[in-house]
């Protein structure tokens, strides 16, 4: 295949193609879903759904509040994941130097993540999730001083901030949930709204993040970020704290989780599969922008490229709803194993490599969810978060090893190539135990992801503790 370097016209109709595929899938999903409970129903189905809820307008505007903040912090979020490496070349840094600048996030994130849950339901979830709008802007502002000790100071808070973002926001909306004693089955209205608003900010920041680096340089992204992390720290004020339990230490939750691994080797396939995949997406999330990029070629409008990312993600995230999930997990990691070999082996040809990449980013829609799905079937809820978190350490540790691996993006996707063989033998094994075990539930059907949470750049180092599936959530934290 000959070379063909990317453009950004090309950029711009594979965006208008996905944006119209993410509608069509949209009004599938709406269609589907018609006779689904309303909102007006304080309990789900049944003749009471024709009576008027007296706590309507008040359930709206509790719905409404925690999406407005909610939709802001994850739209500044999503801003800086077109730029982050492209701002560290354009400052001068070699590439270990900008890997080592990752590794950063990454290290805050494992080490913050494992314990932010607690911090949350100790000093409150709206004093956590306001302190979260304080670090990400100080993280923000390092992007303007051209050192490297001050930007990996950076990542250490961006690290600190993902974690926070995707614990305490979606922990203290449960917990006000239920303690204002709405119906139960009104939290999946709630976080399908999420979802679906989340993909849209996500998309929209691609696009402004594009806008504003053609007008003011490559910082510019990070920085726009800041007011609105200002006007949702003050739209929290009048939200009520919330607390947890503070009698849990961190230590017992990942002892439980260690024994659940020990006891169920289902849990130890499933956890190594995701950890492998995972590993490799936010590997992949460090070289996409120079495997895109021709030395001798125009400037890559990076956010347009990451707008066309959202939207596949998005696309994949929803597709889950629609087909059985073990049947979709299964041809989901197959097809990445042919679109990073697709990738290297066609690699002089950006646009195959980047209509490649598009793929697989809808291919990690389709893994949060449908992961998401296995998790709360085979997962109980209250060891699932410490087992996640402690598969999290070896995710972790492979992605620092491969990232201060001295290879070209090509010899990286061969290798990612690989490891995504790995992860399917793990899940085909999964599979196996669990068609062996007593336990064994067969089929299902997919549900939706939950929090649209990249990281950014395009996933999250910590684990929610209220939610069984997290397609945008995770993707957030792959900065």
């Amino acid at each position: 295949m000959e070379s063909t370097n990317l453009t950004a016209g090309a950029v711009q109709s594979c965006l208008a193609l996905l944006v119209f595929g993410c509608i069509a899938v949209v009004w599938k999903q709406r269609r589907s879903s018609t006779s689904s409970t309303p909102i007006n129903s304080p309990e789900s189905g049944g003749s009471s759904a024709q009576q008027a809820w007296p706590k309507e307008a008040e359930f709206t505007k509790f719905q409404r509040s925690y999406l407005t903040v909610y939709l802001l912090c994850t739209f500044s979020d999503w801003l800086k994941g077109p730029y982050v490496y492209a701002l560290y070349e354009e400052y001068g840094f070699s590439k270990p130097q900008i890997a080592w600048l990752f590794v950063g996030g990454f290290l805050s994130s494992l080490v913050f993540g494992t314990f932010v849950g607690s911090l949350s339901d100790k000093f409150g979830r709206k004093h956590l999730c306001m302190v979260f709008c304080g670090i990400y802007a100080a993280s923000a502002f390092t992007k303007l001083i051209n050192s490297f000790v001050v930007l990996f100071f950076g990542r250490v808070l961006s690290g600190i901030a993902t974690s926070l973002l995707f614990t305490s926001f979606e922990s203290w909306m449960v917990s006000e949930h239920k303690a204002r004693q709405y119906p139960e089955h009104l939290l999946s209205n709630t976080f399908s709204k999420a979802i679906l608003g989340n993909g849209a900010v996500a998309i929209a920041a691609g696009l402004v993040a594009q806008t504003m680096a053609n007008s003011f340089g490559y910082v510019a992204p990070f920085l726009t970020a800041v007011p609105c992390l200002g006007l949702a720290a003050a739209l929290m004020i009048p939200w009520n704290e919330n607390y947890g339990n503070q009698n849990i230490h961190v230590r017992e939750t990942l002892v439980r989780g260690w024994e659940a691994i020990m006891r169920e080797r289902k849990l130890q396939y499933l956890g190594l599969c995701q950890a492998l995949f995972e590993g490799c997406m936010y590997v992949w999330v460090f070289y996409w922008t120079p495997a895109v990029r021709v030395l001798d070629s125009d400037a890559i409008p990076f956010g347009l490229v990451f707008a066309c990312f959202m939207a596949a993600l998005m696309i994949g995230g929803m597709l889950t709803d629609l087909f059985p999930v073990d049947k979709l997990v299964t041809a989901m990691h197959c097809a990445c194993i042919v679109a990073t070999a697709a990738a290297a082996l066609f690699f002089d040809n950006k646009l195959f490599v980047f209509g490649m990449f598009t793929i697989f980013e809808g291919l990690v829609g389709i893994y949060f969810a449908g992961h998401g799905t296995l998790r709360s079937m085979h997962m109980e809820e209250s060891t699932r978060s410490s087992v996640m978190n402690i598969f999290r350490v070896p995710l972790n540790m492979f992605v620092i090893v491969m990232l201060q691996v001295s290879m070209t993006p090509r010899h990286a996707l061969l290798l990612l190539t690989v490891v995504h063989m790995l992860s399917l033998g793990c899940l085909v094994m999964f599979f196996g135990s669990v068609r062996g075990g007593s336990s064994s539930a067969a089929g299902g059907r997919g549900v939706k992801q939950q929090q649209l949470q990249s990281s950014s750049e395009g996933v999250p180092l910590s684990v929610s503790t209220h939610s069984s599936n997290d397609s945008f959530s995770n993707k957030q934290s792959r900065d």
